[in-house]
């Protein structure tokens, strides 16, 4: 059930798209050339159980697993963060709201192709918190020694990053800027 004043963010479906294009292309050129077997008795020829062949078999089977796994993404709908007075829900980072009460503070990570939101957590409250396992153990075990942190990746959801650093900063101020 949403709350009033949560502001919810799902899926942009344009990179998902792109890259389903673009694996369904390379599938196509694998299956080409297994079914027609280019330079047949010439001096490029595929020959049967050569490299060539394998690399087709593996490539069409590869690229097939990965366009129908890009096809179910493009199909799947709902919200996958949620931000409110309550916390921060991101359905790939945790399994409940994370509240602000277990949030250090909150700073932008601006590479030159992913921007995010840096979420630093208090050391005391990792294990009580509804992080993923994996997320945890990352949390725990940061190799850099930096604070215990979690990131969300914010250029593959609707509006982008601005929006959810605006909404993030409605309810958690935002160290830095974009």
């Amino acid at each position: 059930m949403a709350e009033e004043d949560q502001i919810t963010f799902k899926k942009s479906k344009k990179m998902d798209a792109a890259v389903l294009v673009v694996v369904a292309f390379f599938f196509a050129g694998c299956v080409f050339l297994i079914l027609t077997r280019p330079g047949v008795d010439g001096w490029n020829s595929m020959s049967q159980g050569g490299v060539v062949e394998f690399a087709s078999i593996f490539g069409a089977t590869f690229f097939g697993i990965y366009a129908v796994y890009m096809l179910l993404q493009l199909l799947r709908t709902g919200a996958v963060v949620s931000i409110s007075s309550k916390g921060i829900f991101d359905r790939r980072v945790s399994t409940d709201w994370v509240p602000w009460s277990a949030i250090r503070n909150v700073s932008v990570l601006n590479q030159n192709w992913q921007n995010g939101l840096i979420f630093r957590i208090d050391k005391n409250k990792i294990t009580s918190l509804p992080l993923r396992d994996y997320q945890k153990s990352i949390a725990r075990n940061n190799a850099s020694g930096a604070p215990d942190e979690f990131w969300i990746e914010a250029d593959s959801l609707k509006g982008g990053f601005g929006a959810l650093h605006a909404a993030v900063n409605r309810f958690h101020r935002v160290v830095g800027s974009w």
